[in-house]
């Protein structure tokens, strides 16, 4: 897709958000994915299982048959995915920069004592 300026739009069109990385550090997207009201769901890897449990939904990386029942069961229970909106909302919520401020304030408050 190249340069976008507007992926939040685009994530807010899918029913679906994934990230089926092998490998990831502290990823932007999952998080951008998880604030965008669609449930986001991911491989569990080291980098993404720290940021999206307790969010998203995460399914073993490469097991696509995992990947196609929690596809399923997203599209057909309503319960589940409101739920799994709800987590990831409030999960992408502990990465806002007003909350990343106020810890780093805390932080250097704290040290300098």
């Amino acid at each position: 897709m190249g340069i976008r300026d507007d992926i939040f739009r685009i994530l807010k069109s899918v029913d679906i958000v994934v990230l089926s990385s092998f490998y990831e550090g502290l990823s932007l997207s999952s998080i951008e994915g998880m604030a965008s009201g669609s449930p986001f769901v991911a491989s569990d890897v080291p980098g993404l299982r720290d940021i999206v449990e307790g969010g998203g939904v995460l399914f073993k990386s490469k097991d696509y048959i995992n990947l196609a029942m929690i596809f399923h069961k997203l599209l057909e229970d309503r319960f589940f995915i409101n739920e799994t909106i709800n987590n990831c909302l409030m999960k992408a919520e502990s990465y806002s920069l007003d909350l990343c401020i106020d810890n780093y304030k805390y932080l250097y408050l704290n040290i300098s004592k």
